[in-house]
Parts: C-alpha cells; structure tokens; sequence
C-alpha cells in the first residue's frame, strides 16, 4: 500500500507499539461493576457442513427459525465464512472449491427488528453511496445470469474480479490467476460485504470486491495490498464508510514456504468508495494482527501507554479497532521443535490508528472476540498439537483473566451477538458452545444435530 496519507508522509508508529508493550506490564486498575445493555433480539447465522446449508438461529428462542440449502449456488459443500447485513441477507465463501465467487443469500423484504436504523442522521444510504459509486465507476453492467429464489430468498453466485490489482477486473495477465480466490468477508450495518481476493501462488496485487447484499451484484472493486502484500484479517466500520486490513508485507513473497518467516506486519484503514488510504501503523517485526473488532469503547480513562497521552490520564477514543497481534505469524519452520508464539491485544483510535493501550497475552489466542461495551476480551486458545483449546474471558480493566471454560479441540470459531451472548462452533460435538457476556456465566449448549462450520452476528 501507498506510504502516504492525504499526500503527507506516514509517521512509522512501530516504535511506538513497541514501547507500548515494555509499559503494558505496569499494575492492575481497580475493576468496574458490568453495565451491558439488555438483550436484543437478533439472529445468528450458523454454516451447518453435512446438509450444506445455513442455519438462521434467534437467540431469544434459541429455536432455528430458517435452513437455507446452498446447492443452488452450485456448491457442492457447506460455507467457510459468512457475513450478514442488518436485513439478514447473507454473503458467503466457499469451504473449498474453485472460490471464483461469493455466495450471496439475498432477504431485503426482512425489516430490521430492533436498533436505530443504520446512518441515522444521515441521507439515505443508497442515495449518497449509489451517486458516488456512479460518479467514480459507471453503473454496473447487470448479471445475465439467472437468479435462483428459494421461498422469500434470492440466492446467486456473484463473480469478483481477479486478484490483477486492476479495479475494472479486466482479461487474466497469466494463467496462474486463474487460482485467485476469495478468502476473506466482513460486512458492514448498511448492507455491503467487503471480500479479500488474491492469489497464493503468484505475487499480485490484492483487491477488495465490494457487493451489495440486498442487491446480490457486485458495486465495484479497489487494490487493498501491493505484490508481496497478504491481507490476514478484515473488520469494517458499521457505517460502511472505512474499511480495516491486517497486511503482511513479506520479504520474499515469491517464496510459498518462507514468506511467512521474513517480513513484517502492518494495519491499514482505507476509504470503501474508492480505496484511499486514511491511516496505516506499523506493527513490530516478525508480528501480525490475526483478528479486528471495532468496538464504540466505553471504558473509563486510565494510564494508557500513548506517544501522545504518555503518563497522563486520558479518556480512551470513542471508537477503538482492537488488534489480536501474533509473533510469529504462522508456525517456523525450526528443526521439529514447536514453535513458541507470543500475542498481545492492543486498541488503536479507529479514526487514525494512534496506538491506545495494549494488554499482553500468555496463552497463543488464535481469535479474540470483543464485549459490546469494550470491557472484556474473549480469547480462543490453544495452539498446536500439544495444548489445549480453552475459551478464556480477560478482564481490560483490572488486566487479568476472569474466568476458563475447556472446549473440544476442534473448536475454532466463535461469534458475539449485540445483546451479549458469546457462541462458539464445537465441530467434534456438534453444538454450539454459549456463554452470556454480561455475567460471563456458561449457558446450556444448543445440539444442532449438524456441524457448525462458521458464524455470523446480524447486526441491530
């Protein structure tokens, strides 16, 4: 990515984690009582892998109130990722398979339930982003291809451009892209999908395909990584109008075994219209963010580690990204002996990636999920074949664990709903694992009678 922002010179901030870090060991602050607001009824989309289909939970009834077939998508297996819109229309990438396209699950006759309508205060979303989007990009050439409906669903195959760094996706430079693919989604609380495409096994440019849910068409596309750039993790602001990238910049990307061991690691926040970037921070070397959550923080003020707040009592930013930051960014290669990972959670000001506080963490997390109101860290853990998968609870106040629960070893994903209920795919069991956030107390687990493959919140 451009090392400039609105045509300044970036300011390398690596030096600046880095002394967040050696501070992030001071004491403990005195803990808060919770204050979670009460529940909203919401939905939780579930990718079920034996019937290959998706699953549509309430989680007030905790009853599975829709199952949404994907073979007429053409796929012959069940969802890897998904992403929801506030309406519940659904965007999803393949487990395996081909991954020229995203799936999309269209239900735009679903009224939001409950919550403010998104961009309140604001024009209407379409009426501000459709504009734009002509004015940069023409409108986009409608898809000949037949779309499949099922019941008061639209289901169809929406095609995303070639990872070629070209935003017009225009003919194929080599044959090898033929193998770019869609790897990452994350979706807004307007009703658009952001897909991370690139292609493993060349060095190419990677490209955001922005699509529209509710529409089920693609809006357009923009170069998010330079050659020799990996994207690892994507979060999007609710109102749709910034995007975040965990980047890695390697230094031998032509090297499939070893781009991974040299190089260094970055965030980067880009302007979703045309791509632009708004602010980048560097991350120290041989460390990548592996999960984002934005989070509108609420936690009260405290010492926090800031090159601009050092050693005075600052109130955090309004909205934060929080960063699951991973040493070394993949398992070494290292002669057979088991490679000894160390992680962090650290906050930034999502507005411009200004370093805020940083909590170490001891136990290799490979995802981290966020309370809605920013006061406590629910880590997934366990790495390798030796350790133990455990869902940890970290209090960010008093920066000390909570509270355990052991889980099944094949337990990878998890999912925070808006009223504050945590739930976690258990494939060996074939359940979902709950846990209600605001008392961090286990509830009984939901046999779904099929395996859980991936989940999505729907936003309110």
């Amino acid at each position: 990515m451009s090392s400039r922002v609105g045509g300044r010179p970036l300011v390398g901030r690596r030096d600046a984690l880095a002394g967040s870090l050696a501070l992030a060991a001071a004491g403990a602050a005195c803990a808060r009582p919770d204050s979670v607001a009460g529940r909203a009824e919401t939905e939780l989309y579930v990718s079920l892998g034996r019937s290959a289909s998706v699953g549509v939970l309430n989680t007030i009834s905790n009853r599975m109130v829709a199952r949404l077939p994907l073979a007429p998508l053409g796929w012959d297996g069940p969802a890897g990722q998904l992403a929801v819109g506030p309406s519940g229309s659904v965007g999803l990438l393949q487990l395996r398979g081909p991954g020229g396209s995203v799936g999309v699950i269209s239900r735009p006759g679903r009224a939001r339930e409950t919550g403010p309508a998104a961009g309140a205060g604001r024009a209407p979303a379409d009426s501000i982003w459709s504009a734009s989007r002509r004015a940069l990009f023409g409108t986009p050439a409608p898809d000949p291809r037949p779309v499949l409906v099922q019941g008061e669903e639209r289901m169809a195959a929406v095609d995303i451009p070639f990872a070629t760094g070209d935003p017009s996706a225009g003919a194929l430079p080599n044959p090898a892209a033929r193998s770019s693919r869609a790897r990452l989604i994350a979706s807004d609380a307007v009703g658009r999908a952001y897909v991370y495409v690139d292609n493993p096994f060349t060095v190419c440019v990677g490209t955001i395909a922005v699509v529209d849910l509710d529409g089920g068409a693609l809006t357009h596309s923009f170069p998010i990584a330079d050659a020799g750039e990996f994207v690892l993790a994507l979060a999007v602001h609710p109102g749709g109008h910034r995007l975040y990238a965990s980047v890695w910049q390697s230094d031998v990307p032509e090297d499939f075994m070893l781009r991974w061991e040299r190089g260094r690691g970055f965030i980067v926040t880009v302007d979703t219209l045309d791509g632009r970037v708004l602010a980048r921070t560097a991350l120290p070397d041989l460390s990548v963010a592996t999960s984002l959550t934005h989070v509108r923080s609420a936690l009260p003020a405290r010492h926090a580690p800031s090159p601009r707040a050092a050693a005075s009592e600052i109130a955090p930013p309004a909205e934060q990204l929080y960063a699951l930051i991973t040493s070394p960014p993949i398992q070494v290669r290292d002669e057979g002996t088991q490679t000894e990972y160390h992680s962090l959670l650290a906050t930034f000001d999502a507005a411009d990636l200004e370093p805020a506080d940083v909590w170490p963490v001891d136990y290799a997390p490979t995802t981290a999920a966020i309370r809605p109101d920013g006061r406590r860290a629910y880590f997934l853990s366990g790495r390798g074949p030796d350790t133990r998968r455990q869902l940890i609870s970290y209090d960010l106040e008093s920066r000390t664990p909570a509270a355990r629960w052991p889980l099944s070893d094949l337990a990878f994903e998890m999912a925070a709903t808006p009223g504050g209920t945590l739930y976690v795919a258990d494939l060996a069991a074939a359940r979902l694992f709950r846990l209600d956030m605001r008392s961090d107390t286990a509830l009984a687990p939901l046999d779904l009678g099929d395996v859980p493959i991936a989940l999505a919140a729907r936003p309110v």
